[in-house]
């Protein structure tokens, strides 16, 4: 599918080469909170999303000069406590642009600009609301191939969603085949191991983290719910399997955590998926075990590229790239769509 420019596609190694005082797993996750948001001006243009149940999620459109009906069109999917002013949505969002394609980043329910447009919590198995914005992608792009990156959380969601469709569980409203490809960086296929792995003792600060994040960012029409304001904080949770278990499950509509976990997950829908897909994980995530992903019965398609360091998101080299910054997972997914390096 050609692209507005032309440039020489540059190869990526599928090794990584870590900052030299970013070596451990950890130092590479929190330094993703550390570095400065680039300074990017915001531009987009904003849709809303109307999903089945009343509750709206929002679409920031970047649309690069000349783009025109049929060349490829990006959306981006945030994690858990993310939205579209997340630091890696921002930057792939202008790096995609410069490759002349059109990109849309989704605020999941009562995130970002969609703070006062839900009642609904977002959570791990909204695929449904994921493919509501494809759907809508799809008609304000006529004929466009369309390319979803899901980060953490979001993909996670991704990935159930293309399962699901691969397995007749949810039917797009346009032809399946718009999707052209996917990718995934560092999916929590199974929740429930990933949060019993954050249970651990050293892993609590994690969980801490997330928890104290998730309960500043509950949006205005949730408060305003009577089972919010039934909730017993007393005692408090201490682990997002905790917070869960207390919030997200009973909010959500499901009988208990167990059972969130076990319908978020996209880990038993990963042998549906038909469209060619990577999916980007290190060894050294302090957050998804790696067992998650390498266990899974993916087809021939999908493929699952790790590295020995990395952490959770992290990525960040200690050289020059050739998109001119240290963000090697920027490149490798520049790369796996055929986008030239900037």
């Amino acid at each position: 599918m050609p692209l507005l420019q032309t440039k020489e596609l540059a190869a990526v190694s599928l090794s990584f080469q870590p900052h030299p005082l970013l070596l451990g797993g950890h130092l590479q996750t929190l330094a993703t909170t550390l570095i400065p948001t680039p300074q990017i001006p915001y531009k987009a243009t904003q849709h809303r999303v109307v999903l089945d149940d009343g509750d709206q999620i929002v679409l920031h459109d970047d649309t690069p000069p000349g783009w025109t009906a049929g060349q490829p069109v990006a959306i981006l999917l945030h994690g858990l406590c993310g939205c579209h002013g997340a630091s890696y949505m921002i930057r792939m969002a202008d790096k995609l642009n410069r490759c002349g394609v059109r990109v849309f980043r989704m605020d999941m329910r009562g995130c970002g600009a969609g703070r006062d447009l839900a009642r609904e919590l977002p959570h791990s198995g909204r695929s449904g609301d994921l493919l509501a914005a494809i759907t809508r992608i799809a008609e304000l792009c006529d004929d466009s191939p369309i390319w979803p990156i899901g980060i953490s959380m979001g993909g996670n969601i991704l990935l159930k969603m293309l399962g699901e469709i691969g397995k007749g569980i949810l039917v797009p409203e346009f032809p399946a085949d718009r999707i052209a490809r996917a990718a995934a960086v560092a999916p929590p296929i199974d929740p429930a191991r990933c949060c019993r792995n954050m249970s651990r003792w050293m892993m609590r600060p994690y969980g801490l983290y997330f928890i104290r994040k998730l309960r500043s960012r509950v949006a205005p029409l949730v408060e305003q719910r009577e089972d919010w304001r039934a909730i017993n904080w007393n005692p408090h949770p201490r682990t997002l399997w905790d917070f869960d278990g207390l919030v997200t499950a009973p909010l959500s509509g499901f009988r208990d955590v167990e059972d969130y976990y076990a319908q978020a997950a996209a880990a038993p829908l990963a042998a549906g998926i038909a469209v060619p897909t990577m999916i980007l994980a290190s060894e050294d995530d302090p957050i998804i075990p790696i067992g998650c992903l390498r266990e899974a019965d993916w087809p021939g398609h999908v493929e699952l590229h790790t590295t020995r360091r990395g952490g959770h998101v992290g990525f960040i080299g200690g050289r020059q790239l050739e998109t001119g910054d240290r963000y090697w997972m920027d490149a490798k997914l520049l790369n796996w769509f055929d986008c030239p390096q900037l």
